[in-house]
């Protein structure tokens, strides 16, 4: 069952803004539609829509609402954590949000990935998303839930797990991954090889007369010779004429998205 609860805040958008404001709108009142019919998928649709449109911090908490509702307790707990930092979150609003961060952060389960043998070149995925280097070996907080576990090297899975978390659990897994498979001859060939400077025929005695003995080459000395007889004149010489609230089942709260 959803709590009615209107919050008026401060009108942000400017009056170019209002079709931005007028869909935030809509989208937030389906979102709040769509949690009294309990499809909360589709509800934390819409809200995520909504806030995206514009951020707001009633819209932030009614979002967590519906992830609390599917199970997605990490996200709904950062953002109950951002409404807290908010500075624009009114009062009621921040300690519903503290009141449902408390509620679910024993909840969140802890999943630590261990790669033994040759981790090199191998990639986690947990349930299809990229664990990167850092999450490695660390507790990393999860929602509680069956999870895929898929260690993937150069685009082929070599070893994959699933696994059940359960609330307020430390779950670790430990991988012992094979040998990397050694490079082919021309895979080390193409890394190695240094690329191949273009030819450069030499100049002969021929050339090398043709060059000065060019009438070409002693006009172009000439004209060195007369520009620096120009520029030491220029340099040299006197410039001085020169001019210079939930209850129970987390229900989202009913506001008003902007005026």
């Amino acid at each position: 069952m959803l709590v009615g609860t209107t919050v008026s805040g401060p009108a942000r958008a400017q009056p170019s803004d209002a079709q931005v404001t007028a869909s935030a709108r809509l989208l937030f009142q389906e979102g709040l539609d769509l949690g009294d019919e309990g499809r909360w998928q589709d509800a934390a649709d819409r809200f995520r829509r909504s806030l995206e449109l514009r951020p707001s911090p009633v819209v932030a908490y009614n979002l967590s609402s519906a992830l609390v509702q599917l199970g997605g307790l990490v996200e709904a707990s950062e953002l109950l954590r951002g409404i807290d930092r908010d500075p624009d979150a009114q009062r009621n609003v921040r300690e519903v949000s503290q009141a449902l961060l408390q509620q679910i952060t024993p909840r969140i389960a802890l999943l630590k990935i261990e790669l033994m043998g040759d981790p090199s070149s191998a990639e986690v995925r947990v349930d299809d998303r990229l664990f990167t280097q850092a999450m490695i070996g660390v507790e990393i907080p999860s929602d509680p839930g069956n999870h895929l576990i898929a260690i993937v090297r150069d685009g082929e899975e070599i070893a994959s797990r699933q696994v059940l978390l359960a609330e307020g659990s430390l779950e670790v897994v430990s991988f012992d991954l094979p040998q990397a498979p050694a490079p082919t001859p021309r895979e080390v060939a193409e890394q190695t090889q240094a690329p191949i400077a273009p030819a450069r025929a030499p100049l002969d005695e021929e050339d090398d007369s043709t060059v000065f003995s060019s009438g070409w080459f002693w006009i172009g000395l000439a004209v060195v010779a007369a520009a620096a007889t120009v520029g030491g004149y220029l340099l040299f010489s006197d410039s001085s004429s020169t001019p210079d609230p939930v209850l129970g089942n987390f229900g989202p709260m009913i506001i008003e998205v902007g005026e």
